[in-house]
């Protein structure tokens, strides 16, 4: 099975930020219920070991923190912007 790539990443510096949009044709309440959007955000910091990257989900120190609240501000601002544009109604339909 495919593994889901992200609708939406951002890299600021060594920290990385990923959107996934999801889509829920009803709210499970049956009937003819408006389709459900939502995002799930994951935020990572690359780091390298010899000539190997890797990821992790912690963060060093005040730069990390700097560069993860600039990374968090863009998918924030993207997804904001993606609702007002793309309501779920639109999305059931593609």
């Amino acid at each position: 099975m495919e593994k889901k790539k992200p609708c939406y990443e951002q890299r600021i510096g060594n920290i990385r930020v990923a959107v996934w949009e999801n889509l829920a044709e009803s709210n499970g309440g049956g009937g003819n219920s408006a389709p459900r959007l939502w995002y799930n955000v994951a935020l990572s910091r690359r780091y390298k070991v010899g000539t190997q990257w890797k990821e992790a989900s912690t963060l060093n120190g005040l730069g990390d923190l700097a560069q993860a609240k600039v990374a968090l501000g863009l998918a924030e601002q993207w997804i904001t912007h993606r609702q007002d544009v793309t309501p779920a109604a639109e999305h059931s339909a593609q």
